[in-house]
């Protein structure tokens, strides 16, 4: 089988070229000898090339098959691995082959006969160069990724081909797929005159001329640099044709600094002050300076004298006295003022802290205080002291006491007695309120107490003065068999629960509770006990709470439910319901469902993983969860980047400012321009690094390219930072994006959109 679809590949190869031809040759045969093709056969696949005898009109085989060299109809092919088949019946089989644009690959293993088969097995399409698809009918869409670098643009252009080109001049297509930069620095040089020099630059190239020369149209031409060379205030400049110039300062304040371009300040205050005096200082500023003195000084012609600030009376207020010192002066007051501001004397408050001691009054003065006392205290020095009222003996009366406190004093009566007024002590008549209860009781009164008689079954209470009922059943005095009630003045005999109390109302009998028939519900059963019952069940049933009426048996209480389910009893029987999150396998078991099986967490990157009882939802690196639906994470709110951050969808970009480039995709590095671009000061001319920047130094005789007069192109030199198109502009540069590109807020990197 395996030689016989190898075989058809070749056959294949070598008459799809020819196709057309042989169809030709076909229907041009057919008009010379007569004959055509039946609608018939045509539908059905098949051609015939057969002749038919002059004699009776019977068909009669053509040994030479006139008709072998036919093709089968478009969009036909041969059920064989030739392109006609000749067999002893002449016969050239087609049939319909569904390849569009390619060659049907038919199965001719044995027992194949291709003159018994209209329709064989095909196995698969060969697909003509640019198509694919299982019937050779799509066209391979070759663009945006057939062509490759930078400024590529793909042209795709059916069927089955594409072209790439180059959108920006600085290209050339290689290989016909990948747009490479041309080296326009290549002999012939694009940059002529003297001192010129070419860089090539991806995309583009750029041309440098010395210090004192400048770039016009790729031509090196020496420039006027003055006045502009020289910078500064008070900056002259004498142009010295070719491509030199000298620098000078006019003002006495200024001073040509060690590039010999620019006039700097001239530091008057150093190494050597020109201020003299004690606290003299130096305050250097633009092309002068100027001299400063400390409070207390005066300035005269650069020197600090001092000043007698007494002479002008500065101190005020009652006893105010001014003592000069030197480079200022201070101010006192006599006892009983101070001073209220560092000039100004005025009275002290010693009040209230002058006076102390309880009822203390202070009362401030003009340079002084006076002290007072309340009532019960009197004044020793400037403190009150309590006055010892009791020692005048001012509380009269059996039994009284005199006691001191703050400021005055309290008199006090012993039991029985009670003050009759504020200092006197009397007799308190206890029966007018004591032994009033019950009826029957009686009191007698007596100097400093009283005494209460109390009927039968009553005692004196001596803390409330009443007559109280005697407690029987607690004081063991009754004679109850089984419980005592006490009751006012007396008490009452009663019986356990299950026994009865007797008629004469002091012993107790057991009773037979199930006279009542106290059990209830089906299958209930009463058995009496000493003192008690119980009541006992059939099967299928259990007593109530009260252990006295038979129900059904609750068979949840035996927990039958496996899993985190609950159990609801219903009348001989039971039922399991699951929580949240489960599902019954069985009557009696829950077991989880898995929700991930219905794609319940949504958006780009996310992921589901089942837990027993729930579910969660993850989301992938640059992407967080919002419910279950996965996000954009904006990355730059944690500054991921060392300078510059941009959020994009699923991930960020980090970029720098001018003068620095990305390192390691997050971190800015300065660019060292100096190293970068060979002689960007011009010939032995010193250039140093800065951050984000750079200086040229030591110009004596050369223009300063850095600061000022010949723009530097970022573009060409390969140190802007963006990230498709440069700009260069006067002094900077700006970023653009090819098209179907939008710029972000960075302005230098670039998003599909």
């Amino acid at each position: 089988m395996f030689k016989n679809v190898h075989f058809l590949l070749i056959l294949l190869a070598t008459s799809y070229a020819d196709a057309k031809k042989a169809k030709s040759s076909e229907l041009s045969g057919a008009k010379k000898s007569g004959s055509s093709h039946s609608t018939g056969a045509k539908k059905s696949g098949c051609s015939h090339s057969d002749d038919t005898t002059k004699s009776g009109g019977s068909k009669s085989s053509n040994k030479n098959c006139k008709g072998h060299d036919s093709r089968c109809p478009p969009n036909e092919t041969c059920a064989t691995t030739a392109n006609c088949v000749v067999s002893k019946y002449c016969v050239h089989r087609c049939f319909p082959c569904t390849c569009v644009h390619g060659d049907c690959l038919i199965d001719t293993s044995p027992p194949y006969k291709p003159w018994m088969h209209d329709n064989p097995s095909i196995l698969s399409c060969i697909c003509h160069p640019g198509w694919t698809g299982a019937n050779c009918d799509e066209d391979i869409v070759d663009c945006p990724d057939a062509c490759q670098g930078p400024s590529s643009v793909c042209y795709d252009s059916p069927p089955g081909s594409f072209t790439c080109n180059c959108s920006e001049p600085g290209y050339e297509v290689a290989n016909g797929t990948t747009c490479i930069d041309i080296d326009e620095c290549l002999p012939p040089s694009p940059c002529t005159g003297l001192t010129s020099s070419c860089v090539n630059s991806e995309g583009s190239y750029s041309c440098y001329c010395a210090c004192g020369w400048e770039v016009i149209n790729d031509v090196c031409f020496d420039i006027v640099d003055c006045p502009y060379a020289c910078h500064g205030p008070s900056s002259n400049c004498v142009d010295s044709p070719p491509g030199s110039f000298t620098c000078s300062c006019s003002d006495p304040g200024y001073e040509l600094a060690n590039d010999t371009i620019t006039c700097i300040d001239i530091d008057e205050c150093n190494p050597t002050s020109p201020c003299t005096g004690p606290t003299a200082g130096c305050m250097n500023s633009v092309g002068s300076y100027s001299c400063t003195c400390d409070s207390g000084w005066q300035l005269i012609k650069d020197e600090c004298v001092e000043i007698n600030e007494c002479s002008d009376n500065p101190c005020g207020g009652p006893t105010a006295t001014c003592t000069n010192t030197i480079g200022s002066f201070y101010c006192y007051c006599s006892s009983g003022y101070e001073l209220k501001n560092p000039t100004t004397c005025g009275d002290i408050n010693e009040c209230p802290a002058a006076c102390t001691g309880p009822s203390s009054v202070c009362t401030n003065e003009q340079g002084g205080f006076t002290c007072s006392c309340g009532s019960g205290f009197e004044l020793i020095g400037s403190v009150c002291q309590d006055i010892n009222e009791c020692n005048s003996g001012p509380c009269g009366g059996p039994t009284a006491v005199c006691y001191n406190t703050e400021g005055s004093f309290d008199c006090f009566c012993d039991s029985g007695y009670e003050l009759k007024d504020l200092t006197t002590c009397g007799d308190i008549d206890e029966c007018d309120a004591c032994c009033q209860v019950p009826a029957g009781a009686s009191c007698t009164n007596f100097q400093g107490g009283y005494t209460c008689y109390c009927p039968e079954g009553y005692s004196q209470n001596s803390d409330t003065c009443t007559c109280e009922n005697v407690d029987e059943c607690n004081s063991n005095i009754n004679d109850c068999q089984q419980l005592c009630i006490d009751t006012t003045g007396s008490y009452i005999c009663s019986c356990y629960f299950g026994y009865s109390l007797d008629t004469n109302e002091r012993t107790c009998s057991e009773i037979n509770e199930c006279l009542s028939n106290p059990c209830t519900g089906p299958t209930s059963s009463c058995i009496n006990t000493e003192g008690s019952f119980f009541c006992t069940c059939g099967s299928r049933y259990e007593l109530d709470y009260y252990k006295t009426t038979c129900i059904d048996k609750d068979e949840c209480s035996g927990f039958p439910c496996d899993g985190p389910a609950d159990c609801s009893n219903t009348f001989g029987s039971f039922y399991c319901t699951c929580d949240s999150g489960f599902e019954l396998t069985t009557p009696t078991k829950c077991e989880d469902i898995n929700e991930c099986s219905n794609n319940p967490c949504d958006g780009p990157t996310v992921s589901c993983t089942n837990t027993e009882g729930t579910f969660y939802c993850t989301c992938g690196s640059g992407y967080e969860l919002d419910f279950q639906t996965c996000k954009d994470l904006d990355e730059c709110l944690n500054s991921p980047c060392d300078q510059i951050c941009t959020n994009v969808i699923g991930s960020y970009r980090c970029a720098c400012v001018h003068g620095y480039k990305l390192v390691g995709g997050s971190d800015c590095e300065d660019i060292d321009e100096c190293s970068l671009i060979p002689d960007v000061c011009g010939p032995n001319v010193g250039c140093k690094n800065g951050a984000g920047t750079y200086y040229c130094e030591n110009c004596s005789g050369y223009k300063n390219l850095c600061n000022c007069s010949t723009n530097i192109d970022e573009c060409a030199a390969g140190i802007a930072d963006c990230e498709q198109i440069c700009t260069d502009t006067n002094g900077s540069y700006t970023c653009s994006c090819f098209p179907d590109y939008s710029l972000l807020e960075d302005e230098r990197s670039c998003f599909l959109y």
